[in-house]
């Protein structure tokens, strides 16, 4: 009669095991999916359908960027070449803030939620939905499909290089 308890006793404890094992496992599995994003889904597909007026880009070498010095976009065409730049990223929620050189872009869209990013080089980018926007959009990702950089660089140093002939002028109008 002992052994007959003692079976039933092992048997629930496998039971116990294997539903703590079971919640376990969909905690985990729904963590790993919800980790798992796109640019697409965090910002494009919570944008109202209005354009984006304009994209302000500062490249962060230091902490306090003058307002002059900001790179503002306001042609369509160069808009959605920036966009689609970002659209097909994939990403991956991280805890690591990265470290290095970093954009800061804000989109502001007519009449709706604005977003801001920053992107660090080479794999990083943090989102901030606009006011009233989910907490869930604000967080930081690893790209996982990689991003190519280069238009929004080229950007910055186009716009770098006319502030500083128009700085230029500006020292030699103040010297005549």
């Amino acid at each position: 009669m002992r052994d007959h308890h003692m079976i039933m006793t092992t048997r629930r404890w496998y039971i116990f095991g294997a539903i703590v094992g079971l919640i376990l496992a969909i905690g985990f599995i729904t963590n790993l999916i919800q980790s798992k994003s796109s640019f697409k889904e965090l910002v494009l597909d919570q944008m109202p359908d209005r354009p984006i007026e304009r994209i302000y880009i500062d490249h962060q070498e230091a902490h306090y960027i003058p307002l002059e010095d900001q790179l503002v976009i306001t042609d369509p065409a160069t808009i959605d070449q920036i966009i689609n730049n970002f659209s097909d990223i994939q990403l991956w929620a991280t805890t690591s803030r990265g470290s290095g050189e970093w954009y800061r872009i804000y989109i502001g869209v007519q009449y709706g939620p604005n977003f801001s990013i920053a992107y660090t080089k080479p794999d990083i980018i943090q989102i901030w939905g606009g006011s009233g926007m989910p907490r869930k959009y604000e967080k930081t990702f690893r790209i996982i499909n990689g991003y190519d950089n280069t238009l929004i660089d080229e950007l910055i140093q186009q716009h770098i290089a006319e502030r500083e002939v128009q700085r230029e002028g500006e020292t030699d109008g103040d010297l005549q």
